[in-house]
């Protein structure tokens, strides 16, 4: 008998397992793979080169989940990328902001005075988001005085914000990307610059209304970062405070009697008995998979059937011999930072096509850690957008595209076809459902459900698919380790 199963080892399960642990909890984490860490793990490309499994950016990672756990004790270093983003027809925006006007000054003399104005905004409308990623969503559904004390102090979070700083929020969250950077910019490298991030993981297009509230999602880490040794720093957590980590078996059943759970049932037979479990795998592989639907409501069944997933992000890794980088490239690269190249690239994916001409957005950890390739070596990581599930990109034309023709010395493809297979991501979504307005906030993973517990009694749910989403963040899992801590059944 163990007091918790987590599922699941990505870094939002063992986040999870480490914040239970460290309230004196018996916790097993189970991992089907044999590496932890899902979406944030590494593998070896090849021979002296390691990539990571997902995306690379970890800058919306939760600063409290790294000092609650003790993560950069564990061995967690965050390195942040300067340049924010650069672009092959020569636009590059720094960290520095004055440096960036100057540079979008080149460009656009109108641009590069609103620019600082725009910032100002984006980052205060994101300073008053980013509270809610630590903390269950609020919802309309006024079930007790914890959800009104919420919603009440939700209301005078809002009113802080100033009356026009309050009407631009809730004007701006249902709005396409486009036409928000429409009523700032002119310069369509700047806008495209701008609205590449916000589009990450999603079958959306810059002109999909509500497309803005992503891009403000994507805000909320400021600037882009690397997070070296996360999963490793997160299994040391969970086991300097006691937790188990078991990889290379999967949760086969969730065992419920009489409307509460039971423990687990592996693959292979064996169970582990626990009166708690917490699930950091998708809805869909949670509710319609693990867990018998006789134990939960017909209407929570039919609402996690109609999640939508839609992955449509592949990703290539990249061994180079490459002499030529420079300070520029040890941001992230844009390929295709235009809002009508963004949208020709969405409009194949709508007819479920792979884009003929795909928006690229390239990292090259390898130049701010050496220890990910050989000497005089890189690695690029390239997220490729837009291929939905069961189609494919020849890796020459991303390799072309980037200007890389002779310099690859070892490629690996991972197409949302792929990581389904692999990782288990229904329709290969890297947000364990698609990150839109309406699948956000208080409707995440369904409404009525976002606060981590679930229709039985003593399973609670903290994966990608749960408030906030996904990224790399550990919101999830710390969210829901503590409600789960505070649940007196």
């Amino acid at each position: 008998m163990t007091d918790i199963v987590v599922i699941g080892g990505g870094h939002n399960g063992l986040t999870a397992a480490a914040y239970l642990a460290k309230a004196g909890k018996d916790v097993v984490v189970v991992e089907k793979r044999d590496a932890l860490g899902g979406l944030a793990g590494t593998y070896e490309l090849a021979p002296g080169f390691r990539a990571s499994v997902g995306p690379d950016l970890a800058g919306l990672l939760s600063s409290e989940v790294i000092a609650d756990l003790e993560l950069e004790r564990h061995g967690l270093e965050i390195v942040p990328l300067d340049p924010i983003v650069s672009t092959p027809e020569g636009l590059t925006l720094w960290r520095d902001l004055g440096k960036s006007v100057e540079a979008i000054r080149k460009h656009s003399p109108k641009d590069a005075d609103a620019y600082p104005k725009f910032i100002a905004l984006v980052d205060t409308l994101a300073a008053f988001l980013k509270p809610l990623l630590s903390k269950p969503a609020p919802t309309p559904d006024i079930q007790g005085g914890a959800d009104l004390l919420e919603l009440l102090r939700l209301g005078w979070g809002h009113k802080q914000l100033g009356t026009r700083s309050m009407h631009e929020l809730l004007r701006i969250l249902p709005m396409s990307l486009s036409d928000f950077l429409d009523e700032w910019f002119e310069n369509d490298l700047l806008k495209g610059a701008l609205a590449g991030g916000g589009l990450e993981g999603i079958c959306l297009g810059p002109r999909s209304q509500g497309t803005a509230a992503l891009f403000l999602y994507q805000r909320l880490g400021n600037n882009p970062a690397l997070a070296r040794n996360l999963v490793s720093s997160l299994e040391a957590a969970v086991k300097s405070q006691g937790g188990t980590v078991r990889t290379g078996r999967g949760v086969a059943e969730i065992r419920v009697q009489d409307g509460r759970v039971r423990g687990v049932e592996l693959e292979g037979g064996e169970t582990i008995d626990a009166s708690k479990v917490l699930s950091s795998v998708s809805p869909r592989r949670t509710f319609l998979e693990l867990t018998d639907p006789t134990w939960l409501e017909p209407n929570f069944v039919s609402e996690i059937k109609n999640i939508r997933y839609r992955g449509v992000t592949a990703k290539l890794d990249l061994a180079i011999e490459k002499d030529k980088l420079t300070d520029v490239h040890q941001g992230v690269v844009h390929v295709g930072a235009s809002l009508d190249f963004l949208e020709r690239a969405y409009d194949a994916a709508k007819y479920g096509r792979a884009s003929e001409e795909p928006f690229l957005r390239a990292v090259i950890p390898s130049l701010t850690d050496a220890s990910v390739a050989p000497d005089g070596l890189h690695v690029i990581s390239v997220l490729v957008q837009y291929v939905p599930l069961g189609t494919s990109i020849a890796p020459e034309k991303v390799i072309a595209a980037l200007g890389l023709d002779g310099s690859v010395l070892h490629y690996k493809l991972r197409t949302p076809s792929d990581y389904e297979r692999e990782l288990g991501l229904p329709d290969g979504s890297l947000h364990h459902g698609e990150m839109a307005l309406d699948q956000m906030f208080f409707m995440r993973p369904v409404p009525g459900w976002s606060h981590y517990e679930t229709p039985v009694d003593g399973l609670f749910f903290g994966g990608a698919g749960a408030h906030p989403g996904g990224g790399i963040t550990g919101a999830p899992g710390r969210n829901a380790a503590q409600a789960l801590l505070k649940h007196r059944g």
